[in-house]
């Protein structure tokens, strides 16, 4: 600055803006309904340190401190922030998501999958997974007590069970889930 003498002097002002975190889980398995998880959407959320903010936006034009997103493929969401003094920070976070997975059960008489009281039959998956539930009924909550077996294939006796649908839920190595069943006919041995 001059003035009217012809003196100068300065002087100097600091504006900070507000770092800024958004908080994003690191993966975000999607397209599926995890047991426990809710399948309502993710809540994205941020922090900032410095100055507070007092205003925020994000890339889906929500404008509240957090936002629900129901991601239908891998993306970026990004916040901008604004603080009391005016100054704006950004920052993104990655959606990362997994197909579900899609399992076949089948069983080791096709094309029948019948067997009578006096056999068995065993039933395993088109392909491996990373975990195996094998139940009569898929609906959650699993108790330990309705588990059939843990491992890849399930040895059904006949002498056990009638006909039913024998259900496997499989997780893969992402942490997603998926389930299929598999309807067995049940006949009596005959008596000799």
């Amino acid at each position: 600055v001059t003035n009217s003498a012809g003196c100068t002097g300065t002087d100097r002002i600091v504006v900070k803006a507000p770092a800024v975190h958004v908080a994003v889980p690191d993966d975000v398995f999607f397209g599926e309904v995890k047991y426990g998880q809710n399948p309502s959407g993710y809540s994205l959320g941020y922090t900032t340190t410095g100055n507070t903010a007092i205003a925020q936006t994000w890339s889906n034009g929500i404008t509240t401190p957090t936002t629900i997103v129901y991601p239908n493929g891998s993306g970026v969401y990004t916040v901008t922030v604004t603080a009391a003094n005016g100054c704006t920070a950004s920052d993104s976070g990655n959606i990362i998501v997994h197909d579900s997975p899609n399992p076949t059960v089948q069983s080791n008489n096709p094309p029948s999958d019948a067997f009578c009281s006096n056999t068995s039959i065993d039933l395993s998956t088109t392909i491996s997974y990373d975990s195996y539930t094998w139940v009569l009924d898929p609906t959650p909550p699993i108790t330990p007590n309705e588990i059939l077996g843990t491992s890849p294939t399930l040895h059904v006796d006949g002498a056990t069970f009638g006909s039913v649908i024998f259900n496997v839920i499989v997780t893969d190595a992402n942490g997603c889930t998926g389930q299929d069943g598999l309807w067995l006919d049940h006949y009596p041995a005959p008596d000799v």
